[in-house]
């Protein structure tokens, strides 16, 4: 019994001992090392720990788990962390880690959402996030530049976003409508990296009070301050080159500007509605006004041009008149002070001042043409204090501008007038009791313009002064009872459609030494004549095929003629001479011609051969263009400019000689044409413009001349064949 005893209390002993053994055996799980934040995810990550099934952690004490390696650190609030982490064993063979300590700092972040951008290179703010009021963007990200504002980004915050500043270099662009709408915000600093900044970026913010441009912006896109009423201050950088469409509209508070000389181009309603602007200075490299740029600034006073604009555009200072309330020291009743433009003067450089350019600048007494002006609208000075205060016929700076009343009898020029402008007599005639009248324009006029005769019905007789260089679009359009017309040597255009309609017309030359020439013979100075100048006169109504006046071809009435021979002798060949001659298929040109029109066999689709004359100097526009059947063309040496478009779609075209002395291939000159083979270029050309020989998909190879300075985009694009050797 002792003995059974003794072997009970042995086995007990034995087995404490060997359950004490076997957990002396458990292998401790290796602590967590190599701890590490990704700095774009902030997710803390270490290496993973064999055996383990999981981790404890603690961040400053408040516990979490995770079953694999990492931790997200991007909820913490900003501040300084000590965090704790154990590996957890998988199963009873195994002790858990021991703790394994790392310290974290959170840095602080103002709430803005951000997205990685460009191969996750760069960042971009892609919404306001949390964040509210003064915004900071920072120039640096989680270690990596934040390079733009996206589209949209602080989008309709209209009470949440006051003002803006951004940090650093970096920012390049600013997305389309980034700030649209953001009506309580009242400044915004940009860096001078910032090269774009899209259309609408920050349309109605009407807080906004001052900006100064990047330095790097070429261009401001449209809309993109429209309507900040408050804006009262613009900076723009030299160096920008573009204003577009409706970049500055209905900024009320906006006085002065000054657009840099660097401004090439300006899109319409540029700065139209600006209520408060009063000084205006204009950059040398800005050709063009645009049209309604400066519409409804009622107090402009003063502007400033700059020589180098050509073209005051329609509308472009319409408007430009108003009237404020100001106190009157000597009684109750406020005083009512005009304000708006009274005086302009114009540049030199100005040549095109178009349709009502100054309409409706209700103050405006005084204007000045400059010297080089050759062509004005219509209603230029309409509604103005210098359209009621003039006579009967309206003469500023001796250009005739319109007539304010048609009732009268005769026509008398004021002395020294040297243009007419658009439609300044038109129809002038119309409730006159004479049965026939004689307009005589003296010499000193050089410029008729669009219109200014048109539809006088009564007139029978024109005497063209010597001085007259032009006859502009229209002009005596449709003067049906007109018959006896007097030109002289001196005259070099005579425009689109100038004597449409004319049906009695019967056209002499007064030459130099007062001896008529016989009917239909122009000036041997002519240049050039436009579209359908002669169309339903009477010699074309009487022509069987060809129509010519005097020694120019100026159309053609039958469409299903095959074969053009033009008569030896013949100098000019009209714009749209051949147009809608669908069944032309051979043309000799005399080597008589010197000018063959724009357009001269627009769309004469079976057109196979044309011989060019010798001494030719241009191929104007569109001067073959649509001739799909035209398989060689063979252009003579004395050619210096191939037109935009002269050749396009010439599907047929296989060869096509470019002389020694042509400079200047210009744009889509021989777009589309898919036969063409070879393309042989001579030393002294230029420039090949945008697009000149794109789509000729069987040229096979072309040397590119060491004078080439210019070859425009997509030049030579879908040449598929092609080997370009330089």
């Amino acid at each position: 019994m002792k003995r059974i005893r003794l072997l009970v209390v042995l086995s007990f002993i034995l087995s404490c001992m060997l359950l004490l053994f076997t957990g002396c055996g458990k292998t401790t799980l290796a602590k967590p090392k190599n701890f590490e934040v990704n700095q774009e995810t902030l997710v803390l990550t270490w290496d993973s720990v064999k055996d383990a099934k999981g981790y404890k952690i603690f961040v400053n004490n408040e516990e979490y788990n995770s079953s694999k390696p990492r931790y997200p650190l991007e909820p913490l609030a900003a501040g300084d962390y000590v965090i704790t982490v154990q590996a957890i064993a998988k199963n009873d063979d195994f002790k858990d880690s021991e703790i394994a300590t790392y310290t974290y700092t959170r840095p602080e972040e103002s709430g803005i959402s951000f997205a990685l951008i460009n191969n996750k290179t760069e960042y971009e703010v892609r919404s306001m996030g949390s964040a509210a009021g003064d915004v900071v963007i920072p120039d640096v990200y989680r270690n990596k530049p934040v390079t733009k504002i996206g589209d949209l980004a602080f989008a309709n915050k209209n009470k949440d976003l006051t003002s803006v500043t951004v940090i650093g270099n970096n920012l390049r662009t600013i997305g389309s409508r980034a700030f649209y709408n953001c009506g309580a915000m009242t400044s915004i600093s940009l860096p001078d990296s910032v090269t774009e900044i899209g259309a609408y970026a920050f349309q109605n913010c009407r807080s906004l009070q001052s900006v100064v441009l990047p330095e790097g912006l070429k261009v401001l896109q449209g809309f993109t301050f429209a309507y900040c009423t408050e804006l009262a201050s613009v900076t723009m950088p030299e160096g920008l080159t573009s204003i577009e469409t409706k970049a500055f509209i209905g900024c009320y508070k906006l006085d002065n500007v000054v657009i840099p000389n660097s401004v090439l181009t300006m899109g319409e309603y540029a700065f139209s509605e600006n209520k408060a602007l009063t000084n205006l200075t204009i950059g040398s490299g800005l050709e063009v006004i645009p049209e309604y740029a400066f519409l409804g600034c009622q107090m402009l006073a003063q502007i400033n041009f700059s020589e180098g604009l050509k073209t005051i555009s329609q509308f472009a200072f319409s408007g430009c008149a108003g009237a404020i309330e100001v106190e009157d020291p000597n009684g109750s009743t406020p005083l009512v002070v005009p304000t708006g433009l009274t005086k302009v003067n114009l540049p030199n450089s100005v040549e095109t001042v178009q349709t009502g350019a100054f309409i409706n600048c209700t103050w405006l007494v005084e204007l000045t043409f400059g010297d080089n002006v050759s062509k004005v609208g219509d209603r230029v000075i309409y509604n103005t204090l210098l359209w009621t205060a003039s006579e009967n016929i309206v003469s500023v700076d001796g250009w005739i501008l319109g007539c304010k009343s048609k009732e009268m009898e005769e026509i008398v020029f004021p002395d020294g007038t040297v243009g007419i402008a658009d439609k300044a007599f038109l129809e002038v005639d119309k409730d006159w009791s004479v049965s026939g009248w004689a307009l005589t324009i003296p010499d000193s006029v050089e410029y008729i313009g669009e219109s200014a005769f048109y539809n006088c019905t009564k007139m029978s007789s024109l005497g063209v002064g010597a001085g007259v260089k032009t006859i502009g679009v229209k002009a005596f359009s449709h003067c049906s009872n007109l018959r006896n017309t007097i030109v002289r040597d001196g005259l070099e255009v005579i425009d689109n459609y100038a004597f449409q309609g004319c049906t009695r017309l019967k056209i002499q030359t007064l030459l130099a030494d007062g001896k008529k020439t016989s009917e239909d013979i122009l000036p041997v100075t002519l240049k050039r004549i436009g579209t359908y100048a002669f169309e339903n006169t009477d010699r074309w109504n009487k022509s069987m095929g060809l129509v010519y006046i005097g020694d120019w071809l100026v159309g053609c009435t039958d469409e299903a003629m095959q074969v053009g021979h033009i008569e030896e002798g013949t100098r000019g060949l009209s714009d749209y001479a051949f147009y809608g001659a669908a069944g032309l298929n051979t043309v000799t040109i005399p080597d008589s011609v010197e000018y063959i029109g724009r357009c001269a066999f627009y769309g004469c689709a079976s057109l196979t051969q044309v011989t060019l004359p010798f001494g030719l100097q241009a191929i104007e526009e569109f001067t073959f263009y649509g001739c799909a059947l035209l398989q060689q063309i063979y252009l003579p040496n004395t050619v210096t400019k191939i037109g935009y478009s002269a050749f396009n779609k010439c599907y047929s075209l296989t060869t096509a000689n470019i002389p020694a002395a042509v400079e200047m291939i210009d744009d889509y000159a021989f777009y589309k044409c898919t036969a063409l083979t070879q393309l042989t270029l001579s030393e002294g050309l230029r420039e090949i413009g945008d697009y000149a020989f794109r789509g000729c998909a069987n040229a096979t190879s072309v040397i590119i001349p060491a004078s080439v300075e210019i070859i425009g985009k997509h030049a030579f694009y879908g040449c598929k064949l092609l080997t370009v050797y330089c």
